[in-house]
């Protein structure tokens, strides 16, 4: 056997130590290892047997499946320069390679089929007693921001253009005052506004501004409405509709004030004044008004005393009398 794969020794027990076995063969010519050629007695897939979530691509160097196999003798022993080939069950081929010095061997795999699950087999044409390695591999439908340009081919859009349609063949372009970063994602530019995550209507105000106030329509928080743009029911939620506007705002175009804010002016609003600013305000203000009662109740007291004597005064404006508007405006 050994002779039939290059020459060496060929050890049919596995009871044998290694190190002895290494000193005593030297200058073997065989294929699988420099000191000893090894039995095949195993395959094995390296990493998960189970993939989930896998679709096809356009192109003959995407979607491929990367799959290593370990091919091992006695005692764990690589086997080197075996031929392993990848079929399905129904015996469709996908790809041959030898294994390496270090018993692997490296296969990227294009699967052709309709989504559902599928079993690639590994198995050696050398020595094809042995049980092949499988791998149990679940093809996905398409999805949101993805097309089907071929069969069995989900395709994603790139950036410039969107699907909300995975049943579609080609992706849609961008439309016009959005950003489009690729896949289902359409993001109003700043200034801009639409009801829902699937809309692709993005709303100008009076056909020829962007939003009555442009400066509203700008995402206080971006991060927070992509993620809501991803589950359908946020999507066309009011809360997607809120996360478009800047800080202080809510509603259809961003035209309301949200709690906590208050219109200084049409269509532009601030935030109101915390309630300790608006006491110390108002005591400032009631402290104000009192003191300047007080000063007219003096300067009323010392005119009629002034012109008690005095019948050249009574044709005098008082000073009291013109600080009486004063302190009556004040009091509204």
């Amino acid at each position: 056997r050994a002779n039939g794969r290059g020459g060496g020794a060929d050890l049919q027990s596995s009871n044998f130590d290694k190190g002895q076995v290494d000193r005593a063969v030297q200058h073997n010519s065989a294929l699988d290892d420099a000191d000893v050629a090894v039995f095949l007695t195993s395959l094995a897939i390296v990493g998960n047997r189970t993939i989930a979530g896998y679709a096809n691509r356009v192109g003959t160097d995407k979607g491929l499946l990367h799959v290593a196999v370990k091919a091992s003798g006695y005692y764990g022993l690589p086997c080197q320069g075996l031929l392993l080939e990848a079929t399905l069950a129904d015996g469709t081929f996908l790809d041959l390679n030898r294994s390496d010095q270090h018993g692997l061997t490296y296969m990227s795999l294009k699967i052709p089929r309709p989504p559902g699950v599928h079993v690639v087999s590994i198995a050696s044409i050398d020595v094809p007693d042995v049980p092949a390695a499988s791998l149990t591999l679940h093809l996905r439908c398409c999805i949101r921001g993805e097309v089907n340009p071929s069969p069995y081919v989900c395709q994603p859009c790139q950036q410039g253009f969107f699907s909300f349609d995975p049943g579609q063949g080609v992706c849609d372009t961008c439309p016009s005052n959005a950003n489009c970063s690729g896949g289902d994602v359409t993001m109003p530019l700043p200034g801009y506004w639409r009801s829902s995550a699937d809309s692709i209507q993005i709303h100008r105000w009076l056909g020829k501004h962007r939003c009555p106030n442009p400066s509203a329509c700008i995402a206080a928080d971006e991060a927070a409405l992509l993620a809501c743009a991803a589950y359908p029911t946020c999507g066309t939620s009011t809360t997607y509709k809120d996360l478009q506007c800047s800080s202080g705002y809510h509603g259809n175009l961003c035209g309301l004030c949200s709690a906590g804010n208050a219109a200084t002016r049409l269509l532009v609003c601030r935030e109101c004044l915390k309630t300790g600013y608006i006491i110390a305000l108002y005591t400032v203000a009631a402290l104000l008004i009192l003191g300047l009662i007080k000063l007219l109740c003096v300067l009323t007291r010392n005119q009629d005393n002034a012109t008690d004597g005095d019948v050249n005064e009574t044709c005098k404006v008082p000073a009291a009398q013109l600080l009486r508007p004063l302190v009556l405006y004040s009091q509204y």
